[in-house]
């Protein structure tokens, strides 16, 4: 999901670490409180448009610093393409959307 929009795994992730949508969106709420994000609100986990949900570039900005200092993000998103196993051992390849990576001096994804 962080190098590839994909809204299967993205209801995975909500459904076996919050149980539902309603309740990771109000984790997602509190994570943002908690970095400062005083002018968004999640109703969604997986970005949908949802009534109520809203956010600011500014908070965008604060999420995605945030997310770059933590150095696992950092290094997925800023690979090119990555692959993964199934559990039936089919190899999933997938390259990342973001078009200014490797474009773009000081992209940093």
């Amino acid at each position: 999901m962080l190098m590839h929009s994909a809204n299967d795994a993205c209801m995975v992730l909500v459904e076996n670490t919050a149980g539902s949508p309603r309740a990771f969106a109000e984790r997602m709420n509190a994570k943002a409180e908690q970095i400062g994000m005083h002018d968004s609100h999640f109703v969604h986990p997986c970005g949908f448009d949802a009534d109520e949900q809203y956010s600011t570039v500014n908070d965008l900005l604060r999420l995605a610093r945030a997310a770059h200092a933590d150095p696992r993000i950092a290094r997925i998103v800023a690979r090119e393409e990555a692959s993964i196993e199934t559990g039936r051992g089919h190899e999933l390849k997938f390259r990342n959307t973001n078009q200014l990576l490797g474009r773009l001096d000081g992209v940093m994804a």
